[in-house]
């Protein structure tokens, strides 16, 4: 009988230890990072002061920067390179001011190639320039001026101001 009994209560225990429910918990909760947009860029000027066009006649027109190669792509006015340290890609764009005196703005103009046909002039609002530009590329920008043929004489100077802003994830 005691053997019964301890045999009865042993397979009680274990019944009450399979139907006893077990209760998990779950907790969810939402997780967010912000990583900073990290934009590294070099400028580099073919020349030493900045755009050159030297000394030019009225009615001249397209005429380069004096320091920018004019037979291949290899020097290009300005030289705007997107680092490896850049986590973004990039877009640029370019604006100027009016050379004082008589010569507007829309007289300078810029190409992504020596050679390009049509130009695209410029404006005193930025334009774009180039897009998505992934790092470890460079934009070469060649820039021209049209003189107008009614442009008084003496020295002239603009402003070309260069943006680069990066396109986010």
């Amino acid at each position: 009988m005691k053997r019964l009994l301890i045999s009865l209560t042993i397979v009680t225990v274990l019944i009450a230890t399979i139907v006893m429910p077990t209760t998990a918990m779950e907790y969810a909760k939402d997780a967010s990072v912000t990583v900073t947009e990290v934009l590294d860029i070099s400028i580099a000027d073919a020349g030493a002061d900045g755009i050159q066009f030297g000394t030019l006649d009225p009615g001249d027109t397209n005429e380069p920067d004096v320091d920018q190669s004019m037979g291949d792509d290899t020097t290009p006015a300005l030289a705007i390179t997107i680092n490896e340290g850049t986590n973004v890609s990039c877009n640029v764009s370019i604006k100027g001011t009016d050379f004082h005196g008589t010569i507007p703005i829309t007289g300078a103009s810029w190409a992504l190639r020596h050679d390009e046909d049509p130009l695209h002039a410029m404006a005193t609002t930025y334009g774009s320039v180039a897009t998505d530009i992934a790092p470890e590329n460079t934009v070469g920008i060649w820039h021209f001026l049209t003189i107008p043929s009614d442009a008084a004489g003496g020295e002239h100077h603009s402003t070309f101001t260069y943006e680069v802003v990066g396109t986010g994830p």
